[in-house]
């Protein structure tokens, strides 16, 4: 049987031309295959040419898939190079979070939110004034009736207010309350100091104490130490 050139090459390459060919002789084959039994070499040597070439397509297929994704990955680095890199340092650089717009707001919403915000400024200053001018409309009233009762404490007056906080609530009462309170406390306190007096001056007025200013010398100054005695008991 003879073989052209390109059978030869593939037979070198180790491709079995004749696979696929459906004129090779059953003799020539079970010649060849007694023959095998011999050595073993043979039947090894040649590899089918479909074989062959489904390896050589799916090796093609997954390098054209590896080119592909590879060309992504290097398409994405660019675009992370490109756009996300310098937005970030950007974001980094302001300290405020990405936006890839402005938000819109409702130019009315805006107005409306303006006037808010002025509205309670306004009451917040509103506020005030009014309880600065009710602090000194209230120390005004104090003072008035402290001056018609002078013994009479602030403090106490503005205790008496903060058990009744109510604007029909009487300062002159308070006052005078508070005034009447001094007085009892100031006359106990005469009394008190009256009395230490008065025992001070018994003290000095024994028959003890006089001796021991004067010690009498004889009965007339006896007589006259217990008559200066009698005279203080009596006062």
């Amino acid at each position: 049987m003879t073989t052209s050139t390109d059978d030869a090459a593939m037979g070198e390459m180790g491709l079995d031309t004749q696979a696929d060919s459906p004129s090779v002789d059953s003799g020539d084959n079970a010649t060849a295959t007694e023959g095998d039994t011999s050595g073993g070499e043979t039947g090894d040597k040649y590899v089918p040419y479909s074989r062959f070439k489904e390896v050589i397509d799916e090796r093609n297929s997954d390098r054209k898939a590896f080119d592909e994704l590879r060309s992504n990955h290097e398409q994405l680095l660019s675009w992370v190079h490109q756009e996300a890199v310098p937005k970030l340092n950007k974001i980094d650089q302001m300290g405020e979070p990405a936006s890839s717009e402005e938000e819109y707001v409702d130019p009315l919403e805006k107005r409306i939110m303006a006037q808010e915000a002025e509205l309670k400024q306004l009451r917040e200053t509103q506020e005030q004034d009014r309880q600065s001018a009710y602090k000194k409309e209230f120390n005004r009233k104090v003072d008035l009736v402290c001056k018609e009762n002078p013994l009479a404490s602030p403090a106490e007056i503005m205790d008496a207010f903060l058990k009744n906080p109510t604007d029909s609530f009487d300062f002159k009462a308070a006052a005078k309350r508070s005034h009447e309170t001094a007085l009892r406390k100031a006359d106990m306190l005469y009394k008190k100091r009256g009395e230490v007096s008065k025992a001070k001056k018994l003290i000095r007025s024994t028959p003890a104490s006089l001796a021991a200013e004067k010690k009498p010398q004889d009965m007339k100054d006896a007589r006259e130490l217990a008559r200066a005695f009698f005279r203080n008991q009596q006062q």
